[in-house]
């Protein structure tokens, strides 16, 4: 199985992912006029096509959430991403060298039903392709608005994408 993450940018009632942006200049422009306050979402991939439905958050805060959890699950820690505008989750569970991931509804680490049910992925494939996928996001946002990376949200997702690809680095080294 083929494992990728799309992020997907809601703008004017509309999915837009970051391979349209990246094709055309003028939608990057529009869309990411405002980073700070961007809707987004994360949607795994299998094969090529998204593995569960999209559900909107505040995009940077989301995504940073992600990469903070990176460091903690390269070290075998569970881990869990909490959407701000529902109930849902995202769960990560490390078994060695492999991750289970899911997304759910519920109330802290009690899963009431499964939107994506577990899926076991290779730990540092997941890892790999989240950076590669956070770091396409922030170098549209700053080639659309050259210095925004300076500021609020965009630098804290800044920090910690730098976090988890230093985890990452480290992990491979001491394999």
């Amino acid at each position: 199985m083929k494992f990728g993450l799309e992020i997907s940018i809601l703008h004017d009632d509309k999915d837009v992912n970051t391979r349209e942006l990246a094709k055309n200049p003028e939608l990057a422009k529009a869309v990411l006029a405002d980073p700070e306050k961007l809707e987004g979402a994360i949607v795994p991939m299998t094969n090529g096509k998204a593995a569960m439905e999209t559900f909107y958050d505040p995009l940077l805060p989301l995504l940073e959430q992600w990469m903070l959890k990176m460091p903690w699950c390269l070290g075998g820690d569970t881990e869990t991403v909490f959407l701000k505008n529902s109930e849902h989750a995202f769960g990560f569970e490390p078994m060695s060298e492999a991750l289970q991931l899911s997304f759910y509804v519920g109330q802290g680490n009690d899963v009431e039903q499964y939107i994506l049910e577990p899926v076991a992925l290779s730990l540092e494939n997941f890892c790999d392709v989240s950076i590669v996928a956070v770091k396409q996001v922030l170098e549209l946002i700053v080639k659309t608005k050259p210095g925004s990376d300076q500021s609020g949200d965009m630098k804290n997702l800044k920090d910690a994408l730098q976090e988890a690809d230093k985890a990452l680095r480290e992990y491979r080294n001491q394999r």
